[in-house]
């Protein structure tokens, strides 16, 4: 017959190990939401270009090894850009269509942005 106390025992380190598995969850997707909102926040035409890492770091005040998979659900995919060197640059690229992207350059063209001189011409 088994010891009440080892069932007891039991009982609570399986308790226990589903309430660090809820907020573990929690805690991601309380980050994905945090991203989400980021990003969404984002001007249209910020929001369809590479981002590194430690830019997504340091809005989002975490880690990379947390954001990857928040990154990879939403579709985002993982680019390097390689030199002569063999050294690379890693980037992200968020999933974007082509015609979404086509209509952010078609408008990003026929709004240019305005530059004023510091010169003055009399």
């Amino acid at each position: 017959m088994l010891d009440r106390a080892w069932m007891t025992d039991w009982k609570e380190s399986l308790t226990q190990r589903k309430e660090q598995q809820a907020e573990a969850a929690q805690a991601h997707s309380s980050l994905h939401a945090r991203f989400l909102a980021w990003h969404n926040g984002l001007p249209e035409v910020s929001r369809v270009r590479p981002f590194s890492m430690i830019e997504i770091e340091q809005a989002l005040n975490t880690q990379g090894k947390y954001l990857s998979p928040i990154l990879l659900s939403e579709g985002w995919q993982r680019k390097r850009k390689w030199n002569s060197k063999g050294q690379y640059h890693r980037y992200w690229v968020p999933s974007v269509s082509v015609d979404e992207f086509s209509s952010v350059v078609r408008q990003a063209q026929s709004n240019p942005p305005q530059v004023y001189s510091a010169h003055r011409r009399d």
